[in-house]
């Protein structure tokens, strides 16, 4: 019997023998040693961008080593997404500013005005990164699709960016279309540059009289104007910046609370009902050994389903996950929530354009708003 070992490349050998040393290691000397290995081979295959063989080794020791496999990704993401420079010793670090929003509008994916992002710049330069940290925002709101979508691409744009400028200029660059989507999340790119081992947000300065409840709070509120401005037509909330592929989870993990808000909220201006008229069912689609939770909305009058959305489970347990959308949907005071105990095939998708969801009567159907529905909001 061939062992997967087998399967990996020299530099895969290189890296499973890394994160196996660092997570067997019984000091910090010498652990230190298999970190700078690490490192330095996970930075040569981004900087090959040799995404194939990372990928491939990722695969393979998820597969095989699943508690190794959660030790290394750390590494991955960090590695992408910061440089550590010795003349001066300083750190860079690629960073996101995620924004949840919903419309019954296309959401812009554009440029913002330099005058905005000078003005956020002297805010989060005061307010929100610690003391001597360098910050360099990107003008544009990044749809999730527009992001870098390997490792390589975040190192090689890392690496792009200058640091010299409060505002760094990509109007030039093309970017893949955005899909319409009711609920989606945009980005505001910053790389940030501070002293090695220095603190990064005001939180971590002593006196350490702020908490991050508190910065989120303050920026909210001074990024509504700018929000109402360079996203109109959009019910904005920020959450604050953090390590690009961090940034990335956390606000796709978030967006599922604020996507259910949105639905509810959307269908009620739209069918010209209350909130408390609606009707959601809730349901599980399974392929092979993946599942995630569906979550259909309706009226007891038109019946079928008008609009629905789908639930990740990013990795969280499918009982609890049910546990948090049964409060969720019970905090909307809704007419009635129906849950259905048998699991459902996504094969039964084929048969329709979009997913499908379970209405009130058990029948899987496709989500399908009324014909007499304005076409413009149609689009989401």
């Amino acid at each position: 019997m061939s062992d997967w070992r087998d399967e990996l490349s020299e530099a895969g050998r290189v890296i499973l023998a890394a994160i196996e040393g660092l997570a067997s290691s019984g000091s910090q000397v010498e652990a230190r040693s298999w970190a700078i290995t690490l490192s330095e081979m996970l930075g040569q295959l981004m900087a090959q961008e040799e995404d194939a063989q990372l990928n491939q080794v990722l695969t393979l020791i998820q597969g095989n080593l699943p508690e190794l496999h959660e030790v290394l990704m750390p590494w991955v993401e960090a590695i992408a997404t910061k440089i550590d420079s010795t003349r001066p010793q300083a750190t860079t670090q690629l960073m996101a500013l995620p924004i949840l929003t919903w419309s019954r509008f296309k959401i812009p994916d554009t440029t913002v005005s330099l005058r905005y992002l000078e003005t956020l710049h002297q805010y989060l330069v005061e307010n929100v990164f610690a003391g001597g940290v360098g910050v360099s925002i990107v003008n544009k709101w990044f749809s999730p699709e527009q992001l870098p979508s390997t490792y390589s691409a975040a190192y090689k744009l890392l690496q792009s960016l200058p640091d010299k400028h409060p505002v760094i200029d990509v109007s030039r660059a093309s970017y893949p279309e955005v899909e319409l989507y009711l609920c989606d999340v945009r980005y505001l790119l910053i790389k940030v540059k501070l002293p090695r081992n220095g603190a990064l947000f005001v939180w971590q300065e002593p006196p350490f009289q702020k908490s991050k409840m508190d910065v989120l709070e303050g920026l909210n509120s001074f990024l509504q104007p700018m929000l109402t401005t360079t996203l109109p037509g959009c019910v904005s909330k920020a959450m604050l910046p953090d390590a690009l592929f961090t940034a990335w989870k956390t606000a796709d993990m978030s967006s599922r609370h604020y996507a259910v808000n949105a639905a509810a909220t959307f269908l009620s201006m739209t069918l010209e009902v209350a909130v408390a008229d609606l009707v959601a069912t809730v349901s599980v689609f399974e392929r092979d050994d993946d599942e995630e939770i569906r979550i259909g909305f309706t009226t007891h009058e038109l019946g079928g389903i008008q609009y629905g959305l789908i639930w990740p489970l990013w990795g969280d347990d499918l009982p609890n996950q049910l546990v948090v959308v049964n409060e969720l949907l019970t905090s909307l005071a809704l007419r009635d929530v129906i849950h259905f105990s048998t699991n459902y095939s996504v094969l039964e998708d084929d048969g329709f354009d979009t997913p499908a969801y379970v209405d009130m009567d058990g029948h899987v159907v496709e989500a399908l708003m009324p014909e007499n529905t304005p076409t413009e909001w149609m689009l989401h």
